[in-house]
């Protein structure tokens, strides 16, 4: 049977896989910390902001002050749904239906014509998609030198990312007369597509002023900035047909099953970015991935023979039948576009600061999801370690599923960040009502 218990299962057999990944770092497929809730923009109180624009790499230091470092910066996870309400109790009946010969032929004709229906629905809504990232301890470093005419930063991030997306085939039956009973066997070819991304990121900064202006109302300092990613990436996909649930635990399944057609890549990439200090205010531009590093997925084998199990032979046919139909690439890969990105802060106090970010274009993810986030945030940081710090923020996906969500925070004694993501977007599970997106994130660093 499938429910929201193999959902659960799925989550944190993934999470367990990612405890044991080797060390990862900043991209597109994770979103850490306070960034969660400030989004893409440059506070320099908050040492993650170096993890965007490459510029604010001389922007997180207190006055007369040349280091600071994060303890562990984040660790969390993001879970989110497709907009299918109840859709795993319908999954739960097709799969056993798939299992089930004692049904007439008009009952079977009626079932034939409920699932297609859902399959169809399930095909273009249904899935589960979740990340998982933790900061290498001691990352974000930040150091400056007057010697150098500038910063010198380095940021590093473990994350995982997968998705779990329905791929809908025809339910079909046949009837035979067995000792004057007819038994009828549904089968179909509909299955879970798996996809997962790790990731290994070391970035490296160089920030440094390059024009100041001193009078005027529209003084202050351009800052440019430069950064270079150190990428290692392995990529999987794999097909599980929802037949292979019928005698085998699901979670089991999918854990076997995870890694299995998995790629290993290595690539560099270059962002580049700028930031204008105002007396009250801070304007920034970010030129990420401007030479757009590729890596592979693993190709789907097509002689399914050389398998040792019949679940993975019946599970490479299924594969190779939808590569056959167009519906799948037997050759497929993942290209870190360029994407531009708009960011302002506004101190409305002197402890009180207003922020917003902007994509200037949508771009994919690892799993094939279009992405262009917009967000809009305050926070209120004050002087003390004991007053804990506030943060709210809005951010909406304005491509692909579209998702907005309300992000909140807060750092206690100076040194404890928690955020949580909440969405806005709601499916029906079990019958409940649930926000289709949430995510916590917990971290520690040294307080500006």
């Amino acid at each position: 049977m499938m429910s929201m218990k193999w959902m659960c299962r799925f989550a944190s057999s993934i999470f367990f896989l990612s405890a044991s990944a080797s060390v990862f770092s900043m991209s597109a497929i994770a979103t850490p910390g306070t960034v969660n809730t400030l989004g893409n923009t440059t506070i320099g109180q908050h040492l993650l902001s170096v993890t965007h624009n490459p510029a604010a790499c001389a922007q997180v230091f207190a006055p007369k002050h040349h280091f600071r470092m994060g303890y562990l910066s984040s660790l969390g996870a993001t879970v989110e749904m497709g907009q299918v309400d109840n859709f795993e109790q319908d999954i739960d009946a097709l799969v056993d239906l798939l299992d089930d010969t004692d049904v007439s032929l008009d009952a079977a004709n009626a079932l034939s014509d409920r699932f297609n229906a859902v399959l169809t629905e399930l095909d273009q809504y249904g899935y589960l998609k979740a990340g998982f990232d933790i900061s290498i301890p001691g990352l974000p470093l930040a150091i400056h030198r007057d010697a150098w005419v500038g910063s010198i930063c380095a940021e590093g991030l473990v994350a995982v990312q997968f998705k779990a997306a329905v791929m809908s085939d025809a339910l079909t039956y046949t009837a035979s007369n067995i000792n004057n009973n007819v038994e009828v066997d549904f089968s179909t070819d509909s299955s879970l597509l798996l996809k997962s991304a790790q990731l290994t990121q070391l970035g490296v900064d160089y920030a440094r002023p390059v024009y100041q202006q001193d009078q005027g109302a529209l003084s202050g300092q351009l800052l440019a900035g430069a950064r270079l990613n150190f990428y290692s990436m392995k990529l999987s996909r794999q097909v599980v047909a929802f037949e292979s649930f019928e005698d085998e635990d699901v979670g089991d399944v999918i854990q076997d099953e995870y890694d299995h057609n998995q790629q290993a890549n290595n690539d560099v990439g270059v962002d580049l970015g700028l930031s204008w200090i105002g007396k009250k205010y801070q304007l920034g531009f970010t030129l990420a991935n401007i030479n757009e590093p590729s890596f592979d997925y693993g190709d789907f084998i097509t002689d399914c023979a050389q398998f040792g199990t019949q679940l993975a032979q019946n599970n490479c046919q299924v594969a190779n039948g939808f590569i056959a139909s167009g519906q799948l690439d037997q050759q497929s890969d993942y290209v870190m576009q360029m994407m531009g990105t708009l960011d302002a802060t506004y101190w409305l106090m002197s402890r009180w600061v207003v922020a917003g970010s902007y994509d200037l274009m949508d771009f994919e993810d690892p799993m094939g999801d279009e992405l262009q986030w917009a967000s809009l945030a305050t926070a209120y940081i004050p002087m003390s370690r004991w007053i804990p710090s506030f943060r709210l923020g809005y951010r909406k996906n304005l491509a692909g599923e579209s998702l907005a969500s309300v992000n909140m925070g807060a750092t206690l004694f100076g040194i404890f960040n928690l955020d949580l993501l909440y969405g806005l977007d709601n499916v029906e599970v079990d019958g409940n009502e649930m926000p289709r997106i949430v995510g916590i994130h917990v971290g520690f660093e040294q307080k500006f």
